[in-house]
């Protein structure tokens, strides 16, 4: 994905050596009149540049899908943290049920408060989102490059997508049992 990203978000900024090539052609216009004893009018300002509307799109979707991975890694780190650490404290008090007790009902009832099960739930709607929109991207991306390329890329994510609603992995992510 980084790749992609790296490849794609200089379509949002003036290639500068475009810009050298302007520059460069207005100073030998300009030497070229002083050397021919002309004057020289003031060279007009180079033209603002506004990136294409799908290099916007594409890197809008990537870089939404690179945040949402990030996310998931983070809070799926943070999960494996807060179960360690429920893990050790639980095993702290070994000698005293009725304090284990007490500590298991109190961490339980924290887990409740945050819910953590929609969290846990969260995460993989998150990364599944994430894939699908650099799917998309890819193929505003490759559509200006080859429609070749962009239709079988296309049918593929066409075919997954198919494959992924209708073998129920997105199910679990509509809050049915899974």
């Amino acid at each position: 994905m980084a790749s992609f990203i790296l490849e794609s978000y200089k379509t949002l900024q003036r290639d500068s050596g475009d810009a050298t090539v302007q520059i460069l052609t207005q100073i030998s216009g300009q030497l070229s009149a002083i050397s021919n004893g002309t004057t020289t009018s003031v060279p007009p300002p180079l033209p603002q540049f506004r990136p294409l509307s799908s290099s916007v799109r594409v890197n809008t979707l990537w870089f939404l899908s690179l945040c949402l991975s990030l996310t998931c890694a983070l809070v799926a780190t943070l999960m494996q943290q807060w179960a360690r650490n429920y893990l050790q404290m639980a095993q702290g008090h070994r000698s005293d049920p009725a304090a284990r007790a007490r500590l298991r009902a109190f961490v339980f009832d924290g887990v409740s408060k945050f819910q953590m099960s929609h969290a846990l739930g969260l995460v993989p709607l998150l990364l599944h989102i994430s894939v699908f929109l650099f799917f998309l991207g890819m193929i505003e991306f490759l559509y200006p490059i080859k429609n070749t390329v962009t239709f079988a890329v296309l049918g593929f994510i066409v075919t997954l997508a198919f494959i992924y609603v209708d073998s129920g992995f997105a199910r679990p992510l509509a809050g049915y049992p899974p």
